[in-house]
């Protein structure tokens, strides 16, 4: 029964994940699944490899999890998740687990990269780690400069004190729930309780010239270096995911979706997830009588980021009750689409 699926909130309009999922289908791939020759020589059945990716809602997450690894991240990678799994389920000592550990062992056996970081300048270290090694199928693992540990520890903790610092104010990657990114508990990390989303970014293609005070190659230059970032984060997630290590970042499901190519619409209920008080603020404006918008004497400049038009002039023109609805329209258009689509093509680019 689909209604049984149905979420109980009553603004949830969406059916539950688990709504379609087939489990029969399910423990026939996970069947496939266990064949690592069969996976690793790519002579899997059309259907398990077609089914898990243009209709992944019949799996659950453990199920798609599992074809993600076994197909996608290598050769040597699925023989290790293999041998593993074989030694778990099988009993301890007995000679045909021991024999076929040994004639596995060489087919699979990972590369590992050790790299050795400065703790005091950790960010820079690990863009330097990513740049060099991002592309790298070895497993990274860390160890720091006048430190005697090396192995998981550092390389687990330094996964989470990268993400971490991913999040830091400086690098004005993300918007700030906080009136203009102010300091007022002394953290120098961005507060964002619905998750990070990408700041406004504009490329020069997007903006054309719009700086009108000579900055403009100064603008350029900090464009690319939050967009090296957003690159970098995307490796880092993706190693992250390879390495099976866990990551603290706390990323906008709306973000995530963009990234995902999923369809973003550009409307206040989707700013809500985003920026709840801007959407409020919106809101509150199409309900204004027009002496009141101009009251208000907005231009066509983005809220919060006064120096990004949201059309070429826009700074020049005021919103009136007349055009109102289309400020609302290109406020949405900026801070949903055109102005993070820079930072979402680095994150994926990154990623791949």
């Amino acid at each position: 029964d689909v209604n049984g699926h149905i979420a109980s909130s009553s603004t949830a309009s969406a059916l539950a994940e688990s709504a379609f999922v087939n489990n029969k289908l399910t423990a026939k791939l996970n069947r496939q699944l266990e064949e690592p020759m069969i996976v690793a020589s790519a002579c899997l059945p059309a259907w398990s490899t077609d089914l898990p990716k243009h209709f992944p809602f019949l799996f659950p997450f453990e199920a798609r999890f599992a074809f993600l690894q076994s197909t996608s991240f290598g050769y040597a990678r699925l023989l290790t998740r293999w041998q593993a799994l074989h030694s778990r389920s099988q009993e301890p000592g007995s000679s045909s687990s021991s024999r076929l550990d040994d004639s596995f062992g060489f087919l699979g056996r990972l590369q590992r990269q050790k790299v050795r970081i400065s703790r005091g300048n950790l960010l820079a270290s690990a863009f330097k780690v990513f740049e060099l090694y991002g592309s790298n199928s070895s497993v990274l693992e860390v160890e720091y400069f006048e430190e005697v540990g090396t192995g998981l520890g550092p390389t687990l903790e330094f996964y989470s004190l990268v993400s971490k610092e991913f999040a830091r104010r400086d690098l004005k990657l993300w918007r700030d729930s906080r009136a203009g990114g102010s300091d007022e508990d002394g953290s120098q990390y961005v507060f964002s309780p619905l998750g990070l989303f990408p700041a406004p970014l504009l490329t020069e293609g997007d903006q054309g010239k719009t700086a009108s005070d000579g900055s403009s190659s100064e603008a350029a230059g900090s464009v690319q270096k939050r967009l090296q970032a957003f690159r970098i984060l995307g490796q880092f997630v993706a190693k992250a995911l390879l390495d099976s290590r866990i990551i603290d970042c706390n990323f906008s499901p709306v973000f995530m979706g963009a990234v995902l190519n999923q369809h973003v619409a550009p409307t206040l209920a989707t700013l809500s997830c985003v920026d709840p008080t801007l959407a409020r603020s919106l809101a509150s404006m199409r309900k204004m009588p027009a002496d009141e918008v101009e009251s208000l004497g907005l231009d066509f400049t983005l809220p919060g980021y006064e120096s990004i038009e949201l059309h070429a002039g826009g700074r020049d023109e005021t919103v009136t009750g007349a055009n109102v609805e289309r400020y609302i329209s290109e406020v949405l258009d900026m801070t949903l689409h055109k102005g993070i689509r820079a930072a979402v093509r680095a994150f994926r680019q990154g990623f791949n």
